[in-house]
């Protein structure tokens, strides 16, 4: 039996403040051939830069800390919001094809994740072509700008 533990939730917790993507995962599956399922843990620093999955559904469960994810137009228009707290909302699936990000709401965020198999990293993700790269100073504003999508609600 694999077990996802409150240890595991702080190991992880500590490892992104020492990651450039202040972020940090912990795979449940062991190859890439299987559905991946896996636990993603970000800070209040954490880019996820704005992606589908071209023919993966995607599961996001709650474990820690309150998730904002957004849902884009194919022109990077915010069309829909949800916030995964643990109190209201525990979970949702992202349908293929579907422009989403996360944002840290109330950080530390821990995230079980699963989605179609197999995985190719090449294929992965589409990574959308109105949003900053990852590491660059424009992705940090934007950061900014997607958290105040939920400011004040």
């Amino acid at each position: 039996m694999k077990t996802v533990t409150y240890d595991l939730i702080c190991k992880l917790i500590s490892e992104t403040t020492k990651s450039p993507r202040n972020r940090a995962n912990h795979n449940l599956h062991t190859n890439d051939s299987e559905t991946s399922r896996f636990i993603n843990v970000g800070n209040k620093k954490t880019y996820w830069v704005p992606h589908y999955h071209s023919d993966k559904w995607e599961d996001v469960v709650i474990l820690n800390g309150t998730l904002g994810i957004l849902k884009f137009d194919d022109l990077g228009n915010v069309i829909e919001k949800i916030k995964l707290d643990g109190m209201r909302t525990f979970c949702v699936e992202i349908e293929p094809r579907e422009w989403h990000t996360f944002v840290a709401l109330r950080p530390p965020v821990a995230v079980f994740e699963s989605k179609k198999g197999p995985y190719d990293a090449k294929t992965d993700k589409v990574f959308a072509p109105w949003a900053p790269a990852e590491d660059s100073e424009e992705g940090k504003a934007y950061l900014e700008k997607l958290r105040s999508y939920f400011n004040g609600h």
